[in-house]
């Protein structure tokens, strides 16, 4: 998943106001991510997997606010 960390922090970045709060999301996207496939969720193609977590996680953060 290392692999992933510089998309996803490129994606959210573009779409916060703040590199602190994009490096939230980013952590909690990891997060879901690795509780995801500690259950067993293998994806085929684990980036694009990782950036719709991402997707979720903003949005829910926008969501909250």
């Amino acid at each position: 998943m290392e692999q992933g960390q510089g998309p996803v922090t490129r994606y959210l970045l573009a779409r916060t106001d703040s590199p602190a709060e994009a490096a939230e999301l980013v952590q909690e996207t990891f997060v879901r991510a690795y509780c995801a496939f500690s259950k067993g969720d293998r994806p085929r193609q684990p980036l694009p997997w990782l950036l719709a977590i991402a997707r979720n996680v903003f949005v829910e953060s926008v969501r909250k606010e």
